[in-house]
């Protein structure tokens, strides 16, 4: 594959599952430290690296990696300058050893960036 690594979010279980977030309640959408970590540690154990952002982890992994651990196939889609965007083929499953903390798991889409049109 062209691009070396795939950037993700593991979203967390919280107790704030299922609710909208307020200012008011915004600590039920913080993960549990335990489940944070465990996560992080078993994402690490294979070969990704994931840092926490306070509501969820942001992940990168190769392709390779990502598509054995979630049991998909990804392929890179060239859109303009700068990094690919990841298309995923098939649902992403979240692995058993993890699942019991994992929310959801997205590929954000790589930020835009625009060319100067005087260039």
């Amino acid at each position: 594959m062209a691009d070396s690594t795939i950037s993700f979010e593991i979203r967390l279980r919280t107790a704030g599952t299922g609710q909208l977030p307020a200012a008011r309640i915004i600590d039920r959408f913080r993960p549990d430290p335990e489940a944070l970590e465990l996560c992080r540690g078993w994402l690490h154990a294979h070969g990704g690296v994931a840092h926490s952002t306070g509501f969820s982890l942001a992940c990168s992994i190769a392709p390779e990696a990502f598509e054995l651990l979630f049991g998909v196939r990804v392929r890179a889609v060239k859109r303009g300058a700068g990094p690919s965007a990841w298309r995923v083929e098939g649902a992403i499953r979240v692995p058993e050893e993890i699942a019991a903390f994992v929310e959801e798991v997205t590929l954000p889409p790589p930020p835009e960036f625009f060319s100067d049109p005087s260039a």
